[in-house]
């Protein structure tokens, strides 16, 4: 949900035969128009997963701040910008930027829409590493920066993250919060690096 009246919903397609080579995976953008109204786009990619088909195919997604679109990682390194235009616009068709330094398991989008704050590891790795992820223009090839290493946090755990702007002193800061077992929670706090 992007706000209380605006949300997306991913729809994965259903089981095909192994010998599919591109999948297509439809987006219904829930907003203004109401939801007996919702707006529809698709994306379509080769099914390319680090080792085969193994990862899954939807592995995370948010929301734009200042547009109508989303970011949907598939496969945890094909990243997809859709934006949808207009009232009653059907969604831009993107072609998959390729992640190929690290596979991506969490992502969000920062305040202006330039930024996108990512969780991920190494393709051999299980420890992960908070990410900025940039990129010139809609559709330029993402530049993948690590920021930290966030000791103690595997690929297992169950995370999620938020970006906090301090309006006052112009910086941002990512919270990290995990639950890394039954009986343990972690709770990352970094400051954004200009």
């Amino acid at each position: 949900m992007k706000n209380p009246s605006e949300g997306y919903i991913v729809i994965r397609p259903r089981n095909q035969s192994h010998t599919v080579s591109i999948k297509s995976v439809s987006i219904a953008h829930l907003g203004a128009g109401g939801v007996d109204q919702p707006r529809f786009g698709s994306f379509t990619f080769r099914p390319e997963g680090p080792s085969g088909n193994t990862s899954s195919l939807f592995t995370t997604s948010a929301h734009f701040h200042n547009k109508s679109g989303v970011v949907v990682i598939a496969h945890e390194k094909q990243m997809f910008e859709i934006g949808f235009s207009g009232p009653g616009g059907t969604a831009k068709d993107s072609m998959p930027n390729i992640i190929d330094r690290y596979r991506l398991l969490k992502i969000i989008v920062d305040r202006t829409d330039e930024t996108f704050i990512a969780l991920g590891r190494q393709p051999a790795d299980h420890r992960i590493s908070l990410l900025r992820i940039t990129r010139t223009g809609f559709h330029g090839q993402p530049s993948v920066h690590k920021i930290v290493e966030l000791g103690g946090l595997s690929d297992s755990d169950e995370a999620m993250l938020k970006v906090l702007d301090k309006e006052e002193t112009g910086k941002k800061v990512v919270l990290v919060t995990a639950l890394v077992s039954l009986e343990r929670s972690a709770v990352y706090k970094i400051l954004l690096p200009r």
